[in-house]
Order: structure tokens, then sequence, then C-alpha cells
């Protein structure tokens, strides 16, 4: 079948908004997003963005985030200092399975381009001296910024190209707990 559109594959993946708790109060972190195919994502090259990381098959969605916080980061033994809703005990029949249950803190889907997603988004926090290495990085962010939860919000309904529409919603939703007392 000749110039048939070739459809996507559905793919899934894990979204951490990283945070730190410091003497002036919590701060959120957006890294500046490098694409490194254009021809794949065009839309988000140069936009403030979230750390996503495609899950392996096999692999946990809390060991995706912490091995898509270390390649991305270029820090390889990450450690953060909690993963809200992350809970690491594990179910089995005994048959073969293991459940794990968490309450990330919301879920986005996107069914356009450049690729139809569902993600989990959990917020990590790490300690208040955090900040990634870019240079030791794959070379998917270049560099981060720290904002205050009620600046961030105002950038993102005010600026929303700034920002890579798939985390929107996203950090909108974690401005909005932290500035409610619903994430302390």
């Amino acid at each position: 079948m000749s110039g048939a559109p070739t459809k996507k594959v559905f793919k899934i993946g894990v979204v951490a908004i990283i945070f730190k708790k410091t003497p002036n109060g919590i701060l959120v972190m957006t890294q500046l997003r490098k694409v490194r195919n254009p021809d794949y994502d065009s839309l988000y090259n140069d936009t403030w963005e979230l750390m996503g990381e495609l899950a392996n098959p096999e692999e946990s969605v809390l060991d995706t985030i912490i091995r898509g916080c270390s390649e991305e980061f270029g820090i390889p033994d990450f450690k953060p200092i909690r993963i809200i809703g992350a809970y690491p005990e594990a179910w089995t029949t005994g048959r073969g399975d293991a459940v794990q249950c968490h309450q990330p803190l919301c879920y986005i889907h996107s069914l356009g381009e450049p690729q139809p997603w569902i993600d989990p988004v959990f917020a990590v926090q790490v300690p208040k001296n955090f900040e990634p290495d870019y240079e030791k990085g794959d070379k998917e962010a270049t560099r981060c910024k720290w904002w205050k939860p009620e600046d961030l919000i105002v950038a993102v309904v005010k600026s929303p190209l700034e920002f890579m529409g798939f985390h929107r919603p996203a950090l909108r939703l974690f401005c909005h707990h932290v500035l409610t007392g619903k994430i302390s």
C-alpha cells in the first residue's frame, strides 16, 4: 500500500516535576529542551519543559524516573529526597506477575504531533543544593531555571508558547497545589 501514512506507536513514559525546598520556599525546575531531531519534533525546541523519559520494557515507573533524571541531569547516582505518590511495595499473586500501586500527581496524554503519549507525572523533591550537570547529561536539555510557583504559573499562562505544550497542564497543576498548600 504505497503512500499510506504510517501510524506512530503509542508510547508510555514518565514525567518528573523537580522541586526543592529552600529557606525562601519551594522552587520548581524547568529545563530548556533541545530537540535532537527537528524532523521528529519541530514544535518544542528551545521551550521550557520537565524531565520526561520513555519507559523501557519491564522497567518500573520509579526506575524510569530515576534513570531518566540520571541521564538528563548528568548525575549517575541521582537520589531524590522523595517522589510524591510513589509507593515502593509490590504485590504479586505468585504466578509471575508484579504489581505496583502509585498515585501520580496527574496523567498527561497527547494524541497529536509529534507522538501519541501517555505519562504519569510525579513530583520529585531534590536536595536544596541540587543542580543538574547538563555537560555530563544526554544533551536533551541545555540549562535549567528555578521558579517560584507563583511566578511559574503566571509565565505558563502569559507565555504558553515558551513551554512544552505537553507539560504545561502538569506545571499549572503542581504550582496550584503548592500555592494552595496541598503540596508542601
